[in-house]
């Protein structure tokens, strides 16, 4: 029933919320990866690192320095 009306598992339902919170922890604070593994339910940091990889192709580490060098950069300003 659950997959008919969602197109997924609850397994993966909740993976994708995990990560989700995983992302915004890694976006928004300096926590190590294997508190942000804690918090967003995902145990330990070996886990959350296999999940990261599997679902978004890239590591916690690599994506927190994206997402901080993205910002870090801030909004860019047209010369004229």
């Amino acid at each position: 029933m659950w997959r008919q009306e969602t197109g997924i598992t609850p397994h993966q339902w909740l993976l994708t919320a995990r990560i989700n919170h995983a992302r915004e922890l890694l976006e928004v604070t300096d926590l190590g990866i294997e508190q942000i593994a804690a918090q967003s339910g995902l145990g330990t940091s070996t886990n959350l690192r296999a999940r990261f990889r599997d679902t978004l192709g890239t590591t916690p580490s690599a994506y927190r320095r994206t997402f901080q060098e993205t910002t870090m950069a801030g909004p860019q300003t047209r010369q004229k």
